[in-house]
């Protein structure tokens, strides 16, 4: 079912967030590299120097003040590579790293932390329970994300709050994150504001994150939309109808 979709996932991701996902050859990666350069020569560079099986990990066994030195140096690679590590261990250091201003780009982001965020799972709540809510654009997009994956009924209005904003703003992709994550909640509060990006939305990629959080928060009202699916030009949609879909 990943067919179609390299240009959508390349679309979201800079250098630097892409190189975290490629850890080796595996995934959708290998079957997308013959068509795209940028995953054929990060996985020619990730694969493993030895030859042999798994990822290839150098910085494997660095103590953590010297992985905290390489992230907070001004060499990107060097950071990349030591993010990535903390990731693996899934060190609680990387919360503090998502709060350090020294280390953001010009944009204002940290590349490729939300992949090693992910690595943390429910660890990271709480810390991303304050993000959310807190006037840090940037972190406050990573806090949603933190909330939609792992949160609980208590991060409802958070998420239904940021998906009301995304939706008066038509900033139709902003809203596929947290309409995910009410989807998965069962919150039954959000189906009016889903239901208005899923019939508004000019981002018609978008609709399949809209129609998750439908099936989830609607319940058996989910028929309908569903209905409507059927002959959606987006085929993540409609592999809804047949059950295929993945979230």
């Amino acid at each position: 079912m990943c067919e179609g979709l390299a240009p959508a996932v390349l679309a979201r991701m800079d250098d630097e967030e892409l190189r975290f996902r490629v850890y080796d050859d595996t995934g959708p990666w290998s079957a997308w590299a013959a068509g795209e350069p940028r995953i054929r020569a990060l996985l020619d560079a990730e694969r493993p120097r030895s030859g042999g099986g798994g990822a290839w990990r150098p910085l494997e066994g660095v103590p953590e003040a010297r992985l905290m030195a390489l992230v907070e140096a001004d060499d990107p690679a060097a950071r990349t590579q030591a993010m990535r590590e903390l990731g693996r261990r899934g060190d609680p250091v990387l919360l503090d790293l998502a709060e350090n201003p020294a280390i953001r780009n010009v944009a204002g982001g940290v590349p490729g932390l939300w992949a090693v965020l992910e690595r943390l799972g429910a660890g990271a709540l709480d810390r991303a329970r304050g993000w959310a809510v807190g006037d840090d654009p940037d972190l406050a997009w990573q806090g949603v994300r933190v909330l939609a994956e792992h949160g609980t009924a208590q991060d409802v209005p958070a998420l239904l709050a940021d998906l009301t904003a995304m939706a008066e703003q038509r900033e139709w992709c902003g809203a596929e994150t947290p309409a995910r994550g009410l989807g998965r909640l069962g919150a039954a509060e959000a189906v009016p504001t889903l239901r208005f990006l899923w019939e508004e939305t000019t981002h018609s990629y978008a609709r399949g994150d809209y129609l998750a959080g439908l099936l989830g928060a609607a319940g058996a009202g989910a028929a309908g939309f569903l209905a409507e699916a059927v002959d959606d030009c987006e085929e993540r949609v409609r592999e809804y109808t047949s059950g295929t879909a993945q979230s």
